[in-house]
């Protein structure tokens, strides 16, 4: 599932940068690799310049949030919690109209 939300979130980081590129905007040009890092091992070189993008509107910046928020779906025991928070996930993800092409 992790392989599956990575994926996700670098699909639609790479059509929201060709949409900026096309208006000349270059802000998410050599990320690819900070949205797809476990948040505890980006290096730190690359930390400032993640913090500053998340700052965006982005599209990038709320399918990443997803991607985050399944991190405590690992710790759930219990089936009551899981599908909790599977439609939870759901109702939000459909309203954040990201799907991955």
């Amino acid at each position: 599932m992790r392989l599956c939300l990575n994926e996700a979130v670098d699909q639609v980081r790479k059509r929201e940068h060709r949409a900026l590129h096309e208006l000349g905007i270059e802000m998410l040009g050599g990320t690819k690799w900070d949205w797809l890092y476990n948040r505890d091992n980006l290096p730190p070189e690359r930390e400032m310049r993640f913090e500053e993008l998340r700052q965006f509107n982005l599209k990038t910046v709320r399918a990443h949030a997803i991607k985050e928020t399944f991190r405590c779906f690992w710790g759930y025991t219990y089936p009551a919690n899981v599908q909790r928070f599977i439609t939870a996930i759901y109702f939000h993800c459909g309203r954040l109209n990201l799907e991955p092409q």
